[in-house]
């Protein structure tokens, strides 16, 4: 079974714990298109709020496993599926 979890700043001992890491990423520009999209936030705060978060490339160290999300949900859940441990 596993666990999902959506941690915009992980810490050491969240990595520690963790048998695996999935790394979701996406460009900056699409981040921000879909947050809009969902809230009533501005351009200015989102910006502000990733700037807080860790860079996509330092996510990416973390990862174990990346996957690129900058299509569709469908496209996202088809290489979810598509994923083997």
């Amino acid at each position: 079974s596993y666990i999902l979890l959506d941690v915009p700043l992980p810490n050491e001992e969240f990595i520690n714990l963790s048998d695996k890491i999935i790394v979701v990423t996406a460009y900056d520009e699409v981040r921000i298109n879909r947050i809009m999209l969902r809230s009533n936030l501005s351009r200015e705060n989102i910006e502000k709020r990733i700037a807080k978060q860790l860079s996509q490339q330092d996510y990416r160290k973390l990862g174990d496993i990346i996957i690129e999300n900058n299509g569709t949900a469908e496209e996202l859940n088809e290489k979810l599926q598509n994923l083997s441990f």
